[in-house]
């Protein structure tokens, strides 16, 4: 059976059809079935050329590999000894498989309106890291926005805050009177340390608008006006300010990102 033939044919009976000519070291012919590569491979417009894999693919490299018992066409993202890590140009998940159900690699792809795209040409690899970047990018995002994982971390945060504001620091000998660009460091530290108390609260409330706002606020004042009481510590005007304005800082950003993904 010849994957030209006119006869449609399911996707998965082509998928094995083109693993069994790659692994006898014949090239392929696929058309491209699904969205998770877009916009670099495009669903029912393009066909991709694959030759067997016969090396570690590079990072960047668009291959035909085995994921449990489905054959993905993803990317390289990166590479550890002989496991290969993957992802999708329009997804913000992984796979993971090792290099001997790596069975081809994505040499030349040709667009329905007869134009042909050769990989090895510097345009479309320089086209590559733009790809990863972009992906690397959606999913930071996607993760800045993920409920379960704020769920899990926002404990470990508060735990974090609560003890760099109370135990004794001070004696280490840190240097507290360097400025960048006129503000001094550690009030840019403390703005830092609450940037995402907002988030954190709204994970642990499981609420949005009024109250994690007001619970990060609090916490902000907290911190600081608490040090007033211990010897070892010291309350600074400066410093409750730093924490408040990296409070109201981080929640428009948080709520500004939430906004653009609905």
């Amino acid at each position: 059976m010849s994957l030209s033939s006119p006869r449609p044919l399911p996707t998965d009976l082509v998928l094995r059809d083109a693993v069994e000519h790659l692994q006898e070291g014949s090239p392929v012919l696929l058309p491209v079935r699904g969205r998770s590569m877009e916009p670099t491979l495009r669903d029912q417009h393009d066909n991709v050329r694959l030759t067997p894999c016969t090396t570690l693919p590079h990072r960047g490299d668009i291959v035909l590999f085995l994921h449990g018992k489905t054959l993905l066409l993803h990317r390289v993202v990166r590479t550890h000894g002989d496991t290969i890590v993957l992802r999708g140009d329009a997804s913000t998940k992984t796979e993971r498989t090792t290099a001997d159900k790596v069975y081809g690699t994505v040499t030349e792809v040709l667009r329905d309106d007869g134009s042909r795209l050769l990989c090895s040409d510097p345009l479309w690899r320089k086209n590559d890291k733009v790809a990863l970047r972009r992906s690397a990018w959606r999913t930071c995002k996607h993760q800045c926005t993920n409920p379960t994982l704020h769920r899990q971390v926002a404990p470990w945060y508060i735990a974090t805050v609560l003890l760099l504001m109370w135990l004794p620091l001070n004696g280490l000998g840190l240097p507290l009177n360097n400025f960048v660009l006129g503000i001094r460091a550690d009030h840019l530290l403390h703005a830092s340390v609450y940037l995402p108390c907002v988030l954190a609260m709204a994970a642990l409330t499981h609420r949005r608008g009024w109250l994690p706002w007001a619970m990060a606020l609090l916490m902000a004042c907290a911190t600081e006006c608490v040090q007033y009481l211990l010897p070892y510590r010291g309350f600074d005007i400066n410093d409750l300010v730093a924490n408040l304005l990296g409070v109201a800082v981080g929640g428009l950003l948080l709520r500004r990102l939430i906004r653009r993904q609905q």
